[in-house]
C-alpha cells in the first residue's frame, strides 16, 4: 500500500490528471464471464476501455517473452453498433471486454456469451457541461452561456443516463416514448449489474477489474476537470443554471445521488494488502494533429517507480518515461 502512495504521489508531480491503477494479486480464478459495458459518453468510459486494452495488451507482451511464442489473449470489443453486435453474437470470438454506446438490453443479443454488465455515470451538471464544450469544439463554435441553454434545454439531452440504462431502452427504436424513470432504472442496475459506479469511484472500479481478471496495473491519464474550469470563465449565472438543468433532469439526478452513495463495486480477495501486480503498462498519449494515437508497453512495476522518480525529480518531459519503457527491455 505504501509503494501505491509513493507512486501516486510522484505520477501527481508529473502530471495532476496520471494515476497509479493497481492490480492486486487475489485468491481464486478470474471470473468466467467477459464483462459487457455499457458507455455512457464523457463518463470516464474511454479511459476505462483504454487501460483494459493495455493491460491486455502488456499481458500478451509479458507472456510472450515469458514463453517464447506468439500469445493472443481475449480483447476489447468496442461495438459500433446493433449490427455488429449480432455479428459478433454469431461468431462466438472470445473477447475480455465488449463496451459500446448502446441502449440497455444490447447484451441479450450474446444470450449465448453471458456477460457481467458494467456501467459508470456522472453528475449531471458537469456531464451536460462536458458533452456541450465537446460538441462546441467539434463544430468550432465558442463555449457561451446562451449556447449551453440551448443545448441542454433540447429535449433528446434531458436524462440521457437513465434513458440509455431503462430496461426499455432497446425498444426506443420502435416506439416513440422514451423511458427515464430513475427508480426503475436503479432497480435494474441492483438487479442486473456487477459493476456501477460514478466517475468519482473509477479507480476503485477499474482496480477491482484489472485485479479480478488477472491483468497489469496500469499509469494513465484519469478523467480531467478541465471542462468545468473553461465552462465557469465563460458563464455568469452558475447557480441559476444548475436549478435548470436540475429541473429538466430530475431523474438524472436521482440515478446518480443513489449510485454516488452506493457504488456496486466487487470486493477482492486479496493475498495481502499491498501486493500489486509485479507487472505495469505505461500508457501514454501521442496524438498529433488531432490524430488518436494511444501508446501501452508494460515494464517491471519497480522500474516503473524507479522512472517516474527520476521524471518527476529531474524534471524529464514524462514523454521520457515513454522512451525509457522501450528502452528498459522489460
Amino acid at each position: 500500500m505504501a509503494e501505491k502512495i509513493i507512486v501516486n504521489e510522484l505520477a501527481e508531480k508529473i502530471n495532476p490528471d496520471m494515476r497509479f491503477i493497481s492490480s492486486h494479486k487475489c485468491k481464486g480464478s478470474s471470473p468466467s464471464k467477459p464483462a459487457f459495458f455499457y458507455h455512457i459518453p464523457r463518463c470516464a468510459g474511454t479511459t476505462f476501455e483504454i487501460s483494459v486494452s493495455s493491460a491486455v495488451l502488456g499481458m500478451e507482451i509479458v507472456l510472450e517473452k515469458e514463453q517464447e511464442k506468439k500469445v493472443t489473449l481475449p480483447k476489447v470489443m468496442r461495438v459500433a453498433g446493433m449490427a455488429q453486435l449480432e455479428s459478433l453474437a454469431l461468431h462466438n470470438q472470445p473477447f475480455i471486454m465488449y463496451s459500446g454506446v448502446l441502449p440497455y438490453g444490447s447484451h441479450k443479443l450474446m444470450d449465448r456469451i453471458p456477460c457481467e454488465l458494467y456501467t459508470i455515470i456522472r453528475e449531471p451538471f458537469e456531464l451536460l457541461v462536458s458533452r456541450y464544450i465537446s460538441e462546441c469544439k467539434k463544430s468550432s463554435q465558442e463555449v457561451s452561456e446562451v449556447g449551453f441553454v440551448e443545448y441542454f434545454s433540447r429535449s433528446e439531452n434531458t436524462n440521457t443516463m437513465c434513458k440509455q440504462l431503462h430496461p426499455k431502452a432497446y425498444l426506443y427504436e420502435s416506439q416513440d416514448h422514451e423511458y427515464h424513470d430513475a427508480q426503475v432504472v436503479i432497480d435494474n442496475l441492483k438487479q442486473n449489474f456487477t459493476v456501477y459506479s460514478t466517475v468519482d469511484d473509477v479507480i476503485p472500479m477499474m482496480e477491482s477489474f484489472l485485479s479480478r481478471y488477472s491483468l497489469p496495473n496500469v499509469v494513465v491519464n484519469t478523467l480531467k476537470k478541465s471542462d468545468m474550469t473553461e465552462f465557469n470563465t465563460a458563464v455568469t449565472e452558475l447557480d441559476t443554471l444548475k436549478g435548470k438543468v436540475k429541473a429538466l433532469n430530475a431523474d438524472d439526478y436521482l440515478l446518480y445521488e443513489h449510485v454516488a452513495a452506493a457504488p456496486k463495486i466487487p470486493e477482492l480477495d486479496k493475498v495481502g494488502e499491498g501486493v500489486v501486480s509485479d507487472v505495469s503498462c505505461l500508457i501514454w498519449d501521442n496524438s498529433t494533429d488531432g490524430m488518436p494515437d494511444m501508446r501501452a508497453h508494460p515494464m517491471q512495476t519497480q522500474k516503473v517507480l524507479a522512472h517516474l522518480y527520476d521524471v518527476a525529480t529531474h524534471g524529464f518531459n514524462p514523454k521520457h518515461l515513454y522512451q525509457l519503457s522501450i528502452d528498459g527491455k522489460f
